[in-house]
């Protein structure tokens, strides 16, 4: 099968024409002056072909690094061409940033409000988890917790002094059985009398 010419301009070189991003993102995790809970997204960038990179806290300032990248690419692969045809393969360039910058508002959204939508829904199935083991363990930590779903369910310390009282309790028993086979001469309570 014949291979037909699309017209468009081959690489000249290997790689000539490939640019690849890593792009990186930290999470900061803080309370205001408030004391409320906030987040701050930084974020990294490396062009892999150059090594060049930049650090940002603004997607813009991504977007405007690897709009800079991808020009001196295209710039590079036309230089010996004349200024015309240079402007006219940056022009085709940039296009694909008129596509993107269109519909990137757009994008975005999307994409947070999915990510809030299953966040709420993580939120509440482990909030049921949480209500689930707080009802099995209401009696243990004296609350309330199946028949009173207004109260607040116990912290951590109360969860841990109330396990606390349970090993305890379990130690006196194991205590009394032991006292009580000693009694019946080492005989171990769990055997079989048959």
């Amino acid at each position: 099968m014949a291979e037909r010419d699309s017209g468009a301009r081959r690489p000249t070189e290997a790689g000539g024409d490939i640019a690849s991003f890593v792009l990186r993102f930290t999470q900061d995790l803080y309370a205001d002056e408030g004391g409320e809970s906030r987040v701050r997204w930084r974020g990294h960038i490396r062009h892999v072909q150059s090594d060049a990179e930049a650090r940002f806290t603004e997607f813009a300032d991504a977007v405007a690094f690897m709009q800079h990248q991808l020009a001196t690419l295209t710039m590079n692969a036309v230089a010996d061409r004349s200024p015309d045809d240079q402007r006219q393969a940056l022009a085709d360039s940039f296009q694909l940033w008129e596509r993107v910058t269109s519909g990137y508002a757009t994008y975005m959204l999307d994409a947070f409000s999915q990510t809030m939508a299953k966040s709420e829904a993580v939120r509440q199935q482990v909030g049921e988890q949480i209500e689930r083991s707080l009802t099995w363990w209401s009696p243990f930590l004296g609350t309330g917790a199946a028949a009173d779903k207004d109260k607040r369910p116990p912290d951590a310390a109360a969860v841990l002094a109330a396990l606390g009282e349970v090993a305890a309790r379990l130690q006196a028993l194991d205590e009394k059985v032991a006292r009580v086979e000693a009694a019946l001469g080492g005989r171990d309570l769990g055997e079989s009398t048959s």
